[in-house]
Parts: C-alpha cells; structure tokens; sequence
C-alpha cells in the first residue's frame, strides 16, 4: 500500500540553504522509491484553514520504505539542514487501494 510525506513549507530563512536541501534530498528520496506527485505554491484552501507557502507529496511503495527513508542515517544531516532554512510541517499518511 502506498505512503506519502507531506512538507507544507511555511516559513523560510535561508532560501539559499533550502536549495541546496531541495537538491540533495530529491535523489535520496527517488533511491528509496520515491517520487514527487504534487507541489503547489501555495496551496489552494479550498474550505477551512491551510498555512504555507509551498506544499510537496511524495510517494513511497510503502509506509516501512518512507521510515526507512526518513529515518536512515543519510537522511539526518539533511534534517538539520531543512530545520535551519525553513519551518516547515511534515505528516506521513498511508494511502489506499
């Protein structure tokens, strides 16, 4: 059953930095199986309440790929390196069939 990780991005600070994360992470998520699926700059609310100024879905084969992904060792850098450019909101939630 597929997994997606949602980053609604919301605040950022060194846009450079953020760049840079943007170009490291993208083939560390594809070696893991994973792909963009959609992005919106910003998304559009269309009922209730939505903060953001970027918002990005990725999908993995499974929720144990995107743990293993975002947990892993070579990820963690890249954690800090997101922390310290922007805020931003991550949530992970298991698709359907």
């Amino acid at each position: 059953m597929p997994a997606f990780l949602i980053a609604n991005i919301m605040q950022v600070h060194d846009r450079e930095l953020l760049g840079e994360y943007a170009d490291l992470v993208a083939p560390m998520i594809e070696s893991y199986g994973g792909k963009r699926i959609g992005t919106s700059a910003p998304a559009e609310v269309l009922e209730g309440s939505w903060e953001g100024r970027r918002t990005v879905i990725f999908e993995f084969p499974d929720m144990a790929v995107l743990d293993k992904f975002y947990y892993s060792d070579e990820y963690k850098p890249l954690i800090e390196m997101r922390q310290k450019s922007a805020d931003v909101t991550i949530v992970k939630i298991e698709g359907v069939e």
